[in-house]
């Protein structure tokens, strides 16, 4: 029986840490993202100067600061969770959600900035 135990912590554990990795990188495009491409999409919507859809304003509408504090936040309580909780099933419970979140937030605003584009090339024909 212990040994029963002993391997369902041990995938336990491995799960956990796979989902941390994979809300870490999640993290990190989200960051690249912000700090790269929604600065260049702001700049190319300007030069066009079309009107934009409500979800493409809100996204390119919180300034760098705003995505830098939240990703340090985010990071901050990625840190905290590790280092706080030492029940598994917490953290891996925890680690799904965020990366499921993580996977909307970055649909959402790769939907956001591509919407104008689609909206402008259906204009087109």
């Amino acid at each position: 029986m212990g040994n029963v135990d002993s391997q369902r912590s041990s995938g336990l554990a491995a799960t956990s840490t796979i989902a941390l990795v994979i809300d870490i990188v999640e993290l990190v495009v989200l960051g690249a993202l912000f700090v790269g491409a929604i600065p260049k999409f702001c700049k190319m919507f300007a030069e066009m100067g079309m009107a934009l859809p409500v979800v493409t304003q809100i996204v390119i509408s919180v300034p760098g600061a705003g995505y830098a504090a939240i990703f340090l936040l985010l990071l901050a309580a990625i840190i905290a969770k590790e280092l706080l909780i030492r029940d598994r099933r917490i953290t891996l419970t925890i680690n799904t959600i965020a990366g499921l979140a993580g996977v909307v937030w970055l649909l959402v605003v790769v939907f956001a900035l591509f919407l104008p584009m689609v909206t402008l090339m259906t204009n087109v024909r």
